[in-house]
């Protein structure tokens, strides 16, 4: 199954979400994916605070979005291994994400 992928970092949010924007605008099934990367969890400049506010954004993300049948998949993966994992199961078409400055 041919799919878009949304990859959320910082910008958990729906509104001018524009990766979110340009991933529904080709009609393609959109898979919405948070990923808690390992290395960024042993990280000394996050602490379990910042991780806390991340999961509650996710939830509330995805109570927003329970009424489009559909919601952020939440993975802790190192990243290529994640894309290679989906690799396997869908042909990915496009990712779409911010990018990140600094």
């Amino acid at each position: 199954m041919k799919i878009n992928i949304v990859w959320f970092k910082r910008d958990l949010r729906l509104s001018d979400h524009q990766p979110l924007k340009n991933a529904f605008s080709n009609g393609l099934p959109t898979l919405l994916l948070y990923n808690f990367e390992p290395l960024l969890l042993e990280d000394a400049h996050y602490n379990e605070r910042h991780w806390r506010f991340v999961y509650q954004s996710i939830v509330e993300l995805n109570n927003q979005l329970a009424r489009f049948n559909t919601c952020v998949y939440i993975f802790n993966l190192n990243m290529n291994d994640l894309l290679e994992s989906l690799k396997a199961q869908f042909e990915i078409i496009n990712i779409f994400s911010h990018q990140e400055i600094g």
